[in-house]
């Protein structure tokens, strides 16, 4: 369906230079047919909330007092396994639990199985699980957070890194694919394929307070690349394009 929109729109829109490039290699859409239009995200994500409604979000939900947090789908191009086995080389040195936020099957199960055998069942959190969390709560949830984790291997944009820029949240995300389109100067990028580097960020943001802070400044600083405005005005360029 993708191949063959690419083929016969009068113009495709991607949401990355990554996503322009792939289109290009994968499916040979020529360069100057493609628009590259970045996404933005509720702009709720934006509002900063009071300490004490975030202790009661994490009341409610019984969350711990620190947490990192994972949001996405629970597949394993995501990397949630990369997550768990960097956290079970910091066991004993580090023990700050993980809350996840997403849901999956086959690869959830075997995350599950990875965190029973290695004694972690305890610190990993599988927030949907048990509860609902409403949309209203998750700009909460990023604030509680001492750090967004996100070492995917591959997206084409990735929106909870976003959400978490405007909710000056310090990003953790992998190098490479369309991160530092997404988060710029503001994140720690990690190897996506090495647990250490994962571990390595993770104790980062724990132990530096200078470096969150300026994290959370430059976070914000990026995030106004990607407002609603500006994507609706670049939407607005494409379709005058089309009808000139």
């Amino acid at each position: 369906k993708a191949r063959y929109a690419c083929a016969h729109a009068d113009r495709v829109v991607a949401i990355s230079e990554q996503t322009k490039q792939d289109l290009i290699t994968y499916y040979q859409t020529p360069e100057d047919k493609i628009t590259v239009v970045y996404q933005s995200c509720d702009t709720a994500f934006g509002i900063t909330w009071p300490d004490e409604d975030i202790a009661a979000m994490g009341m409610k939900y019984q969350l711990p007092s620190q947490y990192f947090l994972y949001v996405g789908s629970l597949i394993a191009r995501k990397n949630l396994l990369g997550i768990v086995t960097a956290m079970n080389t910091l066991k004993g040195k580090l023990d700050i639990p993980l809350v996840v936020l997403g849901n999956g099957n086959v690869y959830k199960k075997k995350v599950k199985a990875y965190l029973e055998a290695n004694g972690l069942t305890q610190q990993v959190i599988f927030l949907n699980e048990h509860v609902r969390v409403a949309h209203s709560e998750l700009p909460l949830l990023y604030q509680g957070a001492l750090a967004l984790v996100y070492p995917s291997f591959f997206e084409g944009f990735g929106i909870p890194v976003l959400e978490a820029l405007w909710s000056r949240t310090p990003v953790i995300t992998s190098s490479g694919s369309c991160f530092k389109e997404t988060a710029g100067d503001a994140a720690l990028y990690v190897d996506p394929h090495d647990p250490a580097s994962i571990a390595g960020a993770m104790t980062a943001v724990v132990s530096n307070a200078s470096l969150v802070r300026r994290m959370q400044e430059k976070g914000w600083e990026h995030a106004q690349r990607f407002t609603p405005g500006k994507c609706a005005a670049e939407m607005m360029k494409v379709y005058n394009h089309i009808t000139r």
